[in-house]
């Protein structure tokens, strides 16, 4: 089912539309407790997922297609690619985020964006024995347990923009990297950021710049 109007409700699009710094189309909903139609060629991709899967797929592609409806795009099927990625229709970038019970999607136009990436994640829903596997050293050094930047524990904040910059970062080499490959640097007062990760030649630095908040016990982030 899809987000009532309520602009103060959680799942309301506008909290990932103005993270954007030009238009784009957005889709939200809540997980719903059956699955939502697909496509023959969606449905084929999760034949074989547990319930929860199929379920979590399912409202992806729901809020992918509410998102594709904003830009003017028909309803179609989006299938996935072998490395399960989403294989969006011709001229169109996206990406999509779960939450344990909130789903969202961003579709937006290539030459608006070569790559968009979002993620969201509940404060406070990354133990602090994980801090190694995020944090690089460099950021490590910044790192304070006693701040709370918009509200947010620093270590959920730095994985959501982590997240979120991965899978901007993905559709353009289809290269898995790890949160040690990524440096973040953090404006908190602007609520921005920037994702630094080595080029697949190693002699230089891919930028990609990004946009957070925090609000209704969530921290939302998109990255370009």
């Amino acid at each position: 089912m899809s987000c009532a109007s309520d602009s103060n409700a959680p799942c309301d699009p506008r909290l990932f539309s103005q993270l954007f710094p030009r238009s784009v189309g957005v889709g939200t909903s809540w997980l719903p407790d059956d699955f939502l139609p697909l496509f023959p060629e969606e449905a084929q991709a999760i034949g074989n997922a547990i319930a929860k899967r199929r379920i979590e797929f399912a409202a992806g592609r729901h809020c992918a297609r509410l998102a594709m409806a904003q830009l003017c795009y028909p309803a179609c099927g989006i299938p996935s690619g072998p490395d399960r990625a989403p294989i969006w229709p011709s001229g169109l970038v996206g990406s999509i985020t779960h939450s344990t019970d909130f789903c969202a999607a961003v579709v937006a136009r290539h030459d608006s964006f070569r790559t968009v990436g979002i993620d969201t994640e509940s404060i406070n829903a990354i133990p602090a024995e994980l801090m190694e596997d995020i944090l690089r050293p460099d950021e490590a050094d910044e790192y304070d347990p006693h701040t709370r930047p918009g509200s947010s524990d620093r270590l959920t904040l730095y994985f959501c923009l982590k997240e979120a910059a991965y899978k901007a970062f993905y559709p353009t080499c289809r290269r898995i990297i790890g949160f040690q490959d990524m440096r973040v640097r953090v404006d908190p007062e602007a609520r921005r950021f920037l994702a630094e990760i080595p080029s697949l030649s190693g002699t230089g630095i891919a930028f990609f710049q990004g946009r957070y908040l925090v609000k209704h016990g969530r921290v939302y982030a998109a990255s370009w």
